[in-house]
């Protein structure tokens, strides 16, 4: 599989975050020595059944490719990977470190604790779906005469477990998505594409169950780790299916 995205959100009230000179300069503690752009995008916040539309920061590093989000309920850290690069493991892991270290400086600059923290991850496996890989995913369905080939499909599989984090019980949530697609669009780094193979997208996070910004930063590491654990396991898992023959 070869990775092109990692993103990791932790989901946080910060409406008053704005553009200003202030919240500017609080940045440049946060990202010091990284050469980064401060940008400002636009998003429609719904609130109380109104539609206001609100200006917030991003933060964007084209040489590391990854961008940050601060919208007015959660940080999205995104970083793109290069799909014809094989990515291994370590290199995956210090990205994920890297990421989680801008996050602890985000938490102590801006005093912020989480209600909920998601790792999504999307990779693409080049190569022919036959009908017996397809019956590794999906059974009893297969192509029909009266209806043609069995182009493109999908699965989705959810786990569900009890962790701990740093002595806080939570639900871990790990979701899998197999597409299957011939020849059809797909949205890769932000750009659509035509592709032909599996398109796969892993999506570990705690879930609605809990309410309350709660998580600090060691909560939040402790997630990281268990996040990466179950997106792995399942991955590797996968991976070996669509590797027979």
């Amino acid at each position: 599989m070869k990775l092109t995205e990692i993103m990791i959100s932790m989901f946080v009230n910060m409406p008053e975050l704005d553009n200003s000179s202030k919240t500017i300069k609080r940045m440049l503690n946060i990202f010091e020595e990284q050469e980064v752009i401060y940008n400002t995008i636009q998003i429609m916040n719904i609130t109380n059944d109104t539609q206001k539309m609100m200006n917030r920061p991003q933060v964007i590093n084209q040489k590391e490719r990854y961008r940050v989000d601060f919208l007015p309920d959660r940080v999205d850290w995104v970083v793109n990977f290069n799909p014809s690069v094989q990515n291994n493991e370590d290199s995956i892991n210090d990205k994920v470190r890297f990421i989680t270290d801008g996050f602890i400086r985000i938490m102590k600059e801006f005093g912020y604790k989480a209600s909920r923290m998601a790792l999504n991850t999307q990779y693409l496996y080049d190569e022919n779906s036959t009908p017996i890989q397809r019956t590794k995913f999906i059974a009893g369905i297969d192509d029909m005469d009266e209806i043609g080939v069995l182009s493109d499909w999908n699965t989705r599989k959810s786990f569900r477990k009890k962790i701990q984090l740093n002595g806080k019980e939570e639900k871990l949530n790990t979701i899998e998505e197999l597409n299957y697609v011939d020849n059809n669009e797909v949205m890769i780094n932000g750009k659509s594409v035509k592709f032909k193979g599996y398109f796969i997208h892993y999506d570990v996070n705690t879930g609605l169950f809990n309410k309350g910004e709660r998580h600090s930063v060691k909560e939040f590491e402790c997630f990281v780790y268990e996040s990466l654990l179950a997106e792995k396991t399942i991955r590797d898992k996968t991976g070996e299916l669509l590797c027979q023959q």
